[in-house]
């Protein structure tokens, strides 16, 4: 597969994303300029590939543009039933508020953030909004929308990025499938609702992404060992 061919099957350009939501695409940059929605998640300059999480990249010829996740007009269409003052400052506290609750369920179910929650799932705010803003920075750079394969919901967001960090901690990056804490069937059920989650990158950027680490490289060692 094509660069071009993995943004036209997962991507929107900004045209595409601007018609969607009935607006221009003046209106859709005004928006993004404001911090109102994410960034798009890819750019494309002179056979350049500009990724939201791993820079640039070769581009193999593909055409210039910003692409977005479909995902997007979820949040344009959030931020456009705003009307007022402090838009933005609203915006972020029902991202806050939203990811809170969901954490607060991962951490009880999924995996123990001992950063945000004590062993009785009562809240560390400093801990748990530290984690929340560095989640609000990665959404609005649209690193998102390049890496959970649903980013339209803070569940959604947030439920790819537990089961990414429970991979790590647990595999020691994808390095060890024996000696850890869970058996072979349990770590594959969870490559597999962590494969679920998360998109499968575009060819330049696999070789170096959490797909290829975490799922394909990873399955491959617990099913040999």
């Amino acid at each position: 597969m094509t660069v071009q061919a993995y943004l036209d099957q997962y991507y929107w350009d900004a045209d595409k994303l601007s018609i969607h939501c009935g607006l221009s695409v003046a209106e859709l940059r005004g928006m993004i300029t404001a911090g109102f929605i994410p960034k798009p998640s890819y750019v494309v300059k002179s056979s350049v590939l500009k990724s939201a999480a791993f820079g640039d990249l070769d581009a193999q010829n593909a055409r210039d543009g910003a692409y977005f996740h479909p995902a997007s007009a979820v949040w344009v269409a959030q931020a456009r039933n705003l009307t007022g003052s402090q838009i933005l400052e609203r915006l972020k506290l029902q991202f806050s508020d939203n990811m809170a609750a969901e954490l607060a369920i991962l951490n009880g179910t999924v995996w123990r953030l001992v950063d945000a929650f004590d062993d009785h799932g009562e809240q560390y705010p400093d801990g748990l909004q530290s984690r929340i803003d560095s989640y609000w920075n990665s959404f609005l750079q649209g690193i998102f929308g390049l890496c959970v394969a649903n980013p339209a919901t803070e569940r959604e967001i947030a439920q790819k990025e537990i089961l990414q960090e429970k991979l790590t901690a647990l595999t020691d990056d994808g390095l060890h499938v024996t000696g850890i804490a869970i058996g072979k069937e349990e770590l594959l059920a969870l490559i597999d609702s962590y494969a679920d989650a998360s998109m499968p990158f575009s060819p330049v950027e696999y070789p170096i992404s959490s797909r290829k680490r975490l799922v394909d490289d990873l399955r491959r060692k617990c099913v040999a060992g």
